[in-house]
């Protein structure tokens, strides 16, 4: 059983300070604060936690990806038992994805350990989940390929529900790419780092500031730039008309109101001509 939460920003909130202040110096306050103001509407927006949704499921697949490892196991593993006890007979499987946790450029850099998808499916069954209930994507390198990995899954499995175990600054693009060919599952989301509701100021507010905003405005940089080649995940006018539509069906919890959608996508139009025309420097540091 977990007891001590380890948390795997830290290791980086602790090494990338002087990449941080190169590249927040690269942008204005406006840019940086209306990237900032669309990663938390989109935060918000794909915030769709599970727990109402519980007694109504048989089967769920909890997705654990290997970003920050550590924290994400701990919270999917007491997601799962909690859901477990609001409904006895559902059966919950543990999926671990991702060959790597962090990108490789970052590990040879800041010489960070990265945690994969086999150690996660190790540390499961100690924690004395079942064998066939662990299923270990251990092929996928990029949030690219574990979309596609994750959605093969889905259907070889047939899996209706999934619950996505992830960080903030992260989670909006996993999301998203998953949405972009897959309507037939319900994509839940379960946040482990951040209180959604106050992360509009959290990058300005956050004592480790110089470390947050150039990984946000990164995060946002790859959202647009995916949305527009084609690849990697859909835009925000595709992500809202997904959730919209399920929500309509009962399938999905609220998340934003139609004042914040209007909003995020304001900011959506308003920041991709400068995001794909930069984004080589927006991106650069990772």
């Amino acid at each position: 059983m977990p007891t001590e939460k380890f948390n795997f920003a830290n290791i980086f909130r602790q090494n990338l300070t002087k990449s941080a202040i190169a590249l927040t110096k690269k942008f204005t306050s406006r840019i940086e604060k209306d990237m900032l103001s669309e990663h938390a509407l989109l935060v918000k927006a794909t915030n769709l936690p599970i727990d109402g949704f519980a007694k109504n499921l048989n089967s769920l697949a909890i997705v654990v990806g290997t970003a920050q490892g550590m924290d994400n196991i701990h919270e999917a593993f007491f997601l799962g038992e909690r859901l477990k006890r609001k409904k006895k007979k559902l059966r919950v499987v543990y999926i671990t994805s991702a060959k790597i946790g962090v990108s490789l450029n970052v590990i040879n850099r800041l010489k960070v350990p990265g945690v994969n998808a086999k150690v996660l499916g190790r540390m499961l069954s100690q924690y004395g989940v079942a064998k066939d209930d662990i299923i270990i994507e251990s092929q996928s390198r990029n949030a690219d390929e574990q979309g596609f990995e994750l959605l093969w899954l889905a259907k070889k499995h047939k899996f209706k529900n999934m619950a996505l175990v992830m960080d903030t600054w992260h989670g909006p693009r996993f999301y998203m790419s998953l949405v972009k060919h897959n309507s037939e599952t319900n994509f839940f989301s379960h946040y482990v780092d951040r209180d959604v509701d106050n992360i509009n100021s959290a990058a300005y507010d956050y004592p480790q500031s110089i470390f947050q905003t150039p990984l946000l405005i990164a995060e946002v940089a790859r959202i647009h730039t995916y949305a527009e080649r084609g690849t990697g995940g859909v835009g925000v006018e595709e992500l809202i008309n997904y959730i919209t539509q399920k929500q309509k069906l009962g399938l999905l919890p609220k998340s934003i109101s139609s004042s914040e959608t209007k909003k995020l996508l304001n900011l959506w139009h308003k920041n991709h001509t400068f995001v794909v025309k930069n984004f080589d420097k927006l991106a650069s540091y990772r």
